[in-house]
């Protein structure tokens, strides 16, 4: 069973618990994004270069031990822990970031800021079953047969294709544009205490990138 990685939602328990939010410092260093080697499409945002400096905003009675989740993750250093301890799989490139501010919106937790870490998602040769996902496409025949993407309007749900998974623990999809997690990871992430994150089963999970034309749609 795979999830889609989420940060909790506002006032929800697991926000009141552990949610934490790292912003980069203003005027970041950036390089290059990843390119897809077939249409040029860009498949991340702009590489995030040192120095890695982060203000920190705590919303609940714990530290989050995820901060950011993106193509990179921010983590604590006990989520990088539990990480290698358990043999996980599917970050690389864990690196140290300094922080520069922190700020306390509701309470402020008793123990003291953990250090925190960059921490660089896989992409996966694991793929999205687009079809059984209900993709739906502004212009089909122009999907890139490389990233299996162009514009999407919408999807139903997320459906991996089993026989494509490498063993990740967590990635990016061919196909997908979001961190998928394993039950291992999710097992895991609550077995160990950590908080500061939120899995949607990813039968479950479903966007509109075009809400305007499904509300212009007339009602069957």
């Amino acid at each position: 069973m795979f999830f889609v990685l989420r940060k909790p939602e506002v006032d929800s328990p697991e926000d009141r618990m552990g949610r934490t939010d790292a912003i980069k410092e203003e005027g970041f260093n950036v390089g290059d994004c990843i390119r897809c080697p077939t249409c040029s499409r860009p498949l991340s945002m702009l590489e995030w270069l040192p120095p890695y400096r982060v203000e920190l905003e705590s919303w609940g009675k714990h530290y989050g031990d995820v901060a950011d989740i993106g193509d990179v993750l921010i983590v604590s250093e006990r989520f990088v822990d539990v990480f290698r301890h358990h043999e996980l799989r599917g970050l690389e490139s864990i690196e140290p970031v300094d922080l520069v501010k922190v700020v306390h919106r509701r309470v402020k937790p008793t123990e003291t800021a953990p250090r925190y870490f960059k921490a660089t998602v896989v992409r996966s040769p694991t793929m999205i079953d687009q079809r059984a996902s209900g993709y739906v496409w502004q212009d089909e025949s122009k999907v890139c047969p490389e990233c299996l993407f162009d514009t999407l309007k919408r999807y139903d749900r997320l459906v991996i294709k089993e026989e494509t998974w490498n063993g990740d623990d967590i990635f990016f999809p061919r196909g997908g544009n979001g961190p998928i997690i394993s039950d291992r990871f999710r097992t895991t992430f609550h077995e160990q205490g950590l908080v500061g994150a939120v899995f949607i089963p990813i039968a479950e999970d479903h966007y509109d990138f075009f809400p305007w034309e499904s509300a212009a749609e007339p009602t069957r």
